[in-house]
């Protein structure tokens, strides 16, 4: 397994993840068939070589990165929400960036369909701020057939 750990700045409480580049092509985090109503629900939304995460706060938040073989062993404990989606890869790189981005990981990987599991603590806390925010993510990404979004655990409220 592979772990990189970074802060990344949830610029309007998103963390986008993306096939080599956030704006290779297009925006699609601007677009409103992206950041749906359901996909607020979810904490996660999905487009064409992009995936979206809804952060607790707008600032600097912890993020963990896995990069598995196979899936790893679902863990929900101490987590307050827990969801996957799927991310096909064709520049061989995955970034993890703001939506201004500014990047905060970029790591090789094969052309392939991943999955992505993203798991979310210290949401209770969350907060605007410029500085260091209290809620933190684990991504964790393996080779994986696209798949729908999946929440695994809601956060409350």
């Amino acid at each position: 397994m592979e772990t990189r750990t970074f802060q990344v700045y949830a610029s309007h409480r998103q963390v986008l993840l993306a096939d080599g580049y956030i704006w290779k092509d297009s925006d699609p985090s601007s677009s409103a068939s992206f950041w749906t109503r359901h996909a607020f629900g979810d904490r996660m939304a999905v487009a064409d070589g992009m995936l979206g995460i809804i952060t607790g706060s707008y600032g600097r938040v912890n993020a963990v990165l896995e990069i598995h073989e196979l899936e790893p062993e679902l863990d929900t404990d101490g987590w307050d929400h827990v969801v996957e989606g799927s991310l096909e890869i064709t520049d061989g790189e995955l970034q993890v960036a703001s939506c201004l981005g500014d990047e905060a990981a970029r790591v090789h990987l094969e052309s392939a369909w991943y999955r992505v599991r993203c798991s979310q603590a210290g949401l209770v806390g969350a907060r605007d701020s410029g500085g260091n925010c209290p809620d933190w993510y684990r991504l964790q990404v393996w080779p994986a057939a696209p798949q729908a979004v999946l929440v695994r655990k809601r956060a409350a409220g």
